[in-house]
């Protein structure tokens, strides 16, 4: 695997390669950061925009210098190699640097959504033992008249001994948080600990859109991994990228590696609602480059356009979407809007970007073996399994991580034979007729309605081509007289007006009578921080009252 990846890295970064040539066994990306600030340190590496628009620029040497400070500071606090490290930071610059001292440390990060609850936070830190929270205290919208602030749940939710720190205090709950601003008083000399590439270095908690999160493992060569997202982001040397996602995702972190690695510049700004207007004018006055975002995040941007023709003054190189797969009309817009196709990746919180699209190819990434589809029985469509090495794939999901911090107890570990680590995706998925591996969502999504075998993919993607709908999700219901029926949940666009016969008439003209929804639910879909619809949430009978649904992101 090591002769391979390098020379895979040869073929687009020289520098890279060259560098892993005798740092390979030890590599983390916080070493590479300071080995790119000894050559070019003035070279931008972040540029940080707060919801109040103030504008901070890091350079590499920026960056290596004060995330050795901060290594320095939690040091002082107590977080030695091993220590789990949680980081409940939203948008915050902090977040890249506390991350790279976390690296130098021999820490493991630990990255947590803003929005979760004290049930969800402590059943997090039951199983992984935190040493050091670091936080933001802002205030957590869960539905009308039903707020709290961060720090109270974390507050809720913490052992005792955890080191509590805050970046910006604001309630009163951060008086018993010590301030991290602290850390700027340190010095910013720090010899980094000795790191093995396949040492645990990060922890991710999963979604959760279709049940309990579970807390996937990987290790220091997961940011090395990245090299190949970052050839699919399209990211180039000196040029600005923009992920629009939240850090506590394991898009935040991803998106780190692959934009240092490339010596690209991350472009980040923080605000409390997507506001389309907003995020295309950053696109044009930071003249950026690249583009990730999730489809929920390029609907709008493109209803914007559509309404506001010639708002986009610059052009994007690239875009690639990240999430829920993007339906061809979606892609067609954007090429018309931005003058390029989105280019669809293939990946999950378990494993790095198996499959995606560069230069409209569609590729495996060198980190694996081989993608195929597995045969299932009763499927049209096989299940997606990928096979490789120790990068890339997770090391397994944490059950419990021992105060010892050498030992930990996993519920599950990838299977490995002949030396390779085989993955069960649990995604459908189909080849074409070139050989090409396709992801047609979870294997859960078939399902028997009369005998007949439906996937509920293929019934979303027929409603979603209705001009009026914006958005959908097709569950199935067990019913005492008919066995299982599907349940059409709808999310209309801005202005649109539809009745459920409607809808069913759109269908019926589409689509074969065990394919049909029975019900249609007008409602506001629910969404991740990351733009997942929330599919676990929709287990609401039927509402034959007609909503107006406005469209849109939170």
């Amino acid at each position: 695997m090591k002769e391979k990846l390098i020379m895979e890295v040869s073929k687009n970064d020289s520098l890279l390669a060259d560098y892993l040539k005798n740092n390979y066994d030890n590599f983390n990306l916080a070493k590479y950061v300071d080995y790119l600030a000894s050559l070019d340190g003035n070279k931008q590496a972040l540029c940080h925009v707060d919801k109040n628009g103030k504008r901070r620029e890091f350079s590499y040497k920026d960056l290596s210098l004060l995330s050795n400070k901060a290594a320095n500071y939690l040091r002082k606090k107590g977080v030695k190699k091993g220590d789990v490290v949680a980081l409940v930071l939203r948008s915050n610059y902090e977040f890249y640097i506390i991350s790279l001292a976390l690296q130098k440390l021999g820490a493991v990060t630990l990255t947590l959504q803003y929005a979760n609850k004290e049930t969800q936070y402590k059943s997090v830190f039951n199983r992984c033992n935190p040493k050091c929270v670091i936080a933001d205290d802002y205030e957590i919208v869960h539905g009308k008249d039903n707020s709290s602030f961060v720090l109270d749940e974390l507050n809720k939710s913490c052992s005792e001994g955890v080191v509590k720190l805050c970046t910006y205090p604001k309630s009163d709950y951060s008086l018993e948080w010590d301030h991290f601003s602290e850390f700027e008083k340190e010095s910013d000399v720090f010899e980094s600990e000795d790191t093995n590439i396949y040492d645990l270095g990060y922890l991710f908690s999963t979604s959760g859109t279709t049940g309990e999160p579970k807390l996937v493992m990987h290790n220091y060569g997961f940011s090395l991994a990245h090299f190949f997202t970052g050839l699919w982001y399209g990211v180039k040397n000196g040029k600005k990228h923009y992920t629009i996602a939240d850090s506590g995702w394991g898009m935040g972190t991803w998106n780190m590696c692959a934009v240092l690695l490339h010596q690209g510049i991350i472009y980040m700004n923080d605000f409390d609602r997507f506001d389309p207007k907003y995020v295309l004018n950053c696109i044009d006055d930071e003249n950026i480059n690249s583009l990730c975002a999730p489809r929920a995040i390029l609907v709008p941007l493109l209803n914007y356009l559509d309404t506001n023709p010639g708002t986009l003054k610059s052009n994007l190189e690239t875009i690639s979407s990240a999430g829920e797969k993007v339906d061809d009309e979606t892609k067609q817009r954007c090429m018309m809007r931005f003058g390029v196709f989105p280019r669809e990746g293939y990946g999950m919180t378990e494993i790095v970007l198996p499959l995606y699209e560069e230069d409209y190819k569609r590729k495996i990434t060198p980190l694996y073996s081989d993608v195929m589809v597995e045969n299932v029985s009763g499927l049209e469509n096989g299940e997606i399994v990928v096979t490789g090495g120790k990068i890339g794939l997770l090391m397994g999901y944490l059950d419990k991580l021992n105060n010892d911090k050498e030992h930990y107890i996993l519920y599950h570990r990838p299977p490995v034979c002949d030396g390779r680590i085989i993955w069960h995706t649990g995604d459908a998925g189909y080849k074409d007729e070139r050989g090409n591996v396709y992801c047609d969502g979870r294997l859960g999504n078939t399902v028997k309605v009369n005998d007949c075998l439906v996937n509920k993919s293929e019934v979303e993607n027929v409603i979603k081509t209705h001009t009026g709908v914006y958005d959908c999700v097709v569950e199935s219901r067990s019913d005492s007289i008919s066995g299982n029926v599907l349940y059409a949940y709808v999310e209309l666009k801005d202005g649109y007006v539809l009745s459920e016969e409607m809808i069913k008439q759109y269908v019926k003209t589409k689509l074969p009578n065990y394919c049909r929804p029975k019900y249609v639910v007008f409602k506001k879909l629910d969404r991740t921080c990351n733009g997942k619809l929330k599919r676990a949430d929709l287990v609401q009978a039927p509402d034959k009252k007609l909503v107006l649904i406005r469209n849109g992101y939170c």
